[in-house]
């Protein structure tokens, strides 16, 4: 297999998850989060995880994971979003991901009324 296509497997996989669950790296929401994304698989639910560090630049952070995730997060049915009173990453990142996924609903909305 060539290095280029291990490389898009990587970064996007081919089927979209059902769910993408993001979630702070520690504390109690991590650990619901962990819980809610093993209880949807138990059920036959495709889900992908992403956590999330508070520290730095908590928006800056965010912003760089949406991107890199983005191509998920608008395949995904579901987006589900743990966030605990003191997860300024993942806040962050909820908005960041509404906003992206709005934008991608509209767009698909405009292309059928125009017949694209």
């Amino acid at each position: 297999m060539s290095p280029v296509a291990a490389a898009r497997r990587n970064v996007a996989p081919l089927v979209a998850p059902e769910v993408v669950l993001v979630r702070p790296a520690a504390g109690g929401v991590a650990y619901v989060g962990r819980s809610v994304a093993a209880a949807l698989r138990s059920r036959g639910h495709s889900v992908a995880e992403v956590e999330l560090a508070d520290g730095g630049a908590p928006a800056l952070r965010a912003l760089a994971e949406a991107w890199r995730c983005r191509r998920v997060l608008c395949r995904a049915r579901t987006v589900h979003v743990e966030v605990g009173s003191t997860g300024l990453s993942v806040f962050w990142f909820a908005l960041i991901v509404s906003l992206l996924r709005q934008e991608r609903q509209a767009a698909k909305l405009r292309n059928r009324v125009l017949g694209r």
